[in-house]
């Protein structure tokens, strides 16, 4: 790792620590998208929305997208840790349509040196390639920024929506499925409006009143 990936990963450790101790975030906006439903099961493509009462320095008021959950475990993305880190600090060797900035989310505490993206991609019906996995209806997880590149550089009819995660949350066989017991976590169904167009500072409120809301009714 040269000097310049070791300041970033540094600053990213930084961020974590402290993008994970900031206080609730009151809800001041409106949650786009389809309104979500709570769910009963677990499975790739739905949220995890951590309850109130969950007192963790890492995953306090976290929103975590869920993109495996098989037998030998599960593996999500917090979407709603943002820092200020320019995308190109810590990836000067991708080239972004157009004049696009973006900025790095902390995914979580695992390999907080590696990289994952969230891509949006604007034709409907778009079949993704090797490299590419299939989330939510024209979302798709890429853990390759030559696979990301190589999607930029094909062209398309419209501009793609990106966003980049340094590291990845991850549970062991049956983790997951105990803290969902447990009551830490509300599964909530997601939609790619939530992620690309819902400010990331207001999504766990939003969806957290959501989700109680629909207990409540229950």
């Amino acid at each position: 790792m040269n000097g310049a990936a070791e300041s970033v990963t540094a600053a990213l450790a930084l961020l974590l620590m402290l993008a994970c101790s900031l206080p609730a975030i009151a809800d001041s906006g409106t949650l786009r998208g389809a309104p979500p439903r709570v769910l009963s099961e677990a499975r790739a493509g739905i949220y995890l929305v951590a309850n109130e009462r969950l007192y963790d320095p890492l995953f306090g008021e976290s929103v975590i997208l869920l993109a495996e959950h098989n037998g030998r475990g599960s593996v999500g993305l917090i979407i709603n840790r943002n820092t200020a880190i320019p995308v190109q600090d810590a990836l000067p060797e991708l080239t972004l349509p157009g004049k696009q900035k973006a900025t790095l989310h902390i995914g979580g505490p695992v390999r907080g040196d590696s990289m994952r993206l969230l891509v949006r991609l604007p034709e409907p019906g778009f079949i993704g390639g090797p490299g590419m996995v299939p989330i939510l209806d024209n979302v798709y997880l890429v853990n390759d920024v030559e696979v990301l590149q190589r999607v930029l550089d094909a062209g398309s009819n419209g501009r793609p929506q990106l966003r980049f995660y340094a590291g990845y949350t991850g549970w062991a066989a049956g983790q997951l499925e105990a803290e969902v017991e447990r009551g830490d976590w509300s599964m909530v169904e997601a939609d790619p409006e939530h992620i690309f167009a819902t400010p990331p500072e207001e999504l766990w409120r939003l969806l957290l009143n959501t989700a109680n809301a629909t207990w409540a009714v229950r």
